[in-house]
Order: structure tokens, then sequence, then C-alpha cells
């Protein structure tokens, strides 16, 4: 339609029944959806198991998700040193992140943070003065698993290509396991991983460990299980 003067003039639609507003709506959020920097940007507010499942919505949703930092750090398929995005705290700095997936796959072995407090021996001079040794605080990572099979397996979990095998069991992921037992720790770590300990590995190393003779039996518990703990350590921002 023309103007007065001659120009073309546009006019902007605007819906005149529900049906025609929820359509306009509905292919609103199909714009949105598509643009993978916005659809992270609503995924990365969901809880982890719906971020994991909304895979199955489509390619694009797939591909936004494996190609999301944010979304990887959120699913703990990718490493979040420094915590960032998460609450902060005082004493001694941000508390790490639970990987809670994991408790839906082994219940009974969920990897759980909690803070501790560190003796540390004294020095020469705190000796002679009569003087304790230092105390400090820490966050350190708890599991345990069994030494021999895991009870009440299902086969969503036995699946090899499963997510959780390549899940870190918290964020900042741990980077080393020591066998623990009445308090007592092992000396060396029983496993190691610069990048950070998947639940995977520890399954993997876990399971045969007692028949291979791979850790000393002494550390399997009266419930049998081998019991690990490790410090975490957050990257100051």
């Amino acid at each position: 339609m023309e103007s007065m003067d001659g120009n073309i003039a546009l006019y902007q639609h605007t819906p005149t029944t529900h049906t025609e507003l929820a359509y306009d709506v509905e292919l609103a959020v199909n714009r949105v959806l598509r643009l993978p920097e916005l659809l992270e940007l609503v995924l990365v507010h969901l809880p982890q198991r719906e971020i994991l499942i909304s895979q199955r919505v489509s390619r694009a949703f797939r591909d936004s998700v494996r190609g999301s930092i944010l979304l990887q750090r959120a699913l703990f398929l990718a490493p979040n040193w420094r915590l960032e995005g998460e609450p902060g705290w005082s004493t001694p700095g941000q508390k790490p992140v639970n990987n809670r997936m994991l408790l839906r796959a082994f219940p009974s072995h969920y990897p759980t943070v909690s803070l501790v407090i560190v003796n540390d021996s004294p020095t020469p001079e705190e000796y002679e003065t009569g003087r304790r040794g230092s105390t400090s605080k820490s966050w350190d990572v708890s599991v345990s698993f069994p030494a021999d099979s895991i009870s009440n397996c299902s086969p969503a979990v036995s699946y090899p290509e499963a997510s959780w095998r390549s899940m870190y069991l918290c964020q900042p992921p741990c980077a080393d396991l020591y066998l623990e037992r009445r308090y007592q720790k092992s000396i060396r770590p029983a496993m190691i991983r610069e990048n950070g300990i998947t639940m995977g590995e520890l399954v993997d190393e876990t399971m045969g460990a007692k028949d291979k003779g791979v850790w000393h039996q002494s550390y399997i518990s009266s419930d049998g299980d081998w019991h690990f703990v490790g410090t975490i350590k957050v990257t100051p921002t």
C-alpha cells in the first residue's frame, strides 16, 4: 500500500485471534531456539538432568549442548577449575559442587564433598616451644565403591556409552584419590589424573582391583567397600 508521498508504507502484522497470537509466539520461540547462543542461555538454567535429556529434542539441541563449554561444565563433562558461575564461599574458598547425577546412577556410592580441618605437624620452632602445629581447612571429596561387584545395577547404568562414565566426581574435578580406612590414608594415591578423575575411571580401576591385588586388601572396610578420599583444589579467580 502506498502512502500520500508515494513511499511504500510498511505495516506490522497484529494478531487478532488467540490462534494467531499462539502461532506468532511459537514462531518467535522457534527463532530463538535456532540460535545456539540464545539456546545456551535457556538451557544453562535447567537442572542437570534436563540439560542431558534435552539432547534428544533435535540435532540442533544436541550440537548446542556438546558445543557449549558452559553446558559441558554444568554436566560435569568439562572441568570448571575456577568454579565460574557458582556462588562464593569465604573459607577456605568456594565450595566445590557435588555431581548429583551420579546419585541417580549410584545411590549408595555417591561422591560427597565436605569441609575438613587439617592438623599440620609442628615446625621445629613450634615443637621447641611446646606449641601445636598449625591447622588449615580444605575441601575433600569422599566416595566408596564395592570391592567385589555392583549390586542392583540397572541396564542404563551398565550401558558402555552411558554419560556418567565421562562425568567428573565434582567440580572442580579431583585429580587424585587416596584409599582410606578408619581415618588412615594411604601414603600414595590409588589414582592420579591430572585433568580430573571421572566416575568411569573410578569404576574401571576399582572393578577387579581386589582379585588383581592392585591395592592392599586391608583397605577394604567391614562393609566390603573401598573408601577413597581426595582434596579438591579450587583455582583462585
